[in-house]
């Protein structure tokens, strides 16, 4: 009984933001995001630490190295 009122108050929630995100009027007369020129390489700096180690190739070596340093194992 716990379970389905937690559901159907989560179902409710998602609905709304899902709503939102599609249905309702955005703020379009608000300029996009900018960033400075650093945020952006630090961004995309970030990003490619994240998306190398998975890929195959030297990246993957060195992924797992880390790995092994950061489990201690």
């Amino acid at each position: 009984m716990i379970g389905a009122v937690n559901a159907a108050i989560a179902a409710f929630y998602y609905f709304r933001v899902l709503k939102v995100m599609t249905i309702d009027e955005g703020n379009e007369d608000r300029p996009a995001l900018k960033l400075a020129f650093a945020d952006q390489a630090w961004l995309v700096a970030f990003a490619l630490a994240n998306l190398l180690p998975s890929s195959s190739g030297p990246h993957r070596r060195l992924g797992r190295g880390a790995l092994v340093l950061y489990a201690g194992r």
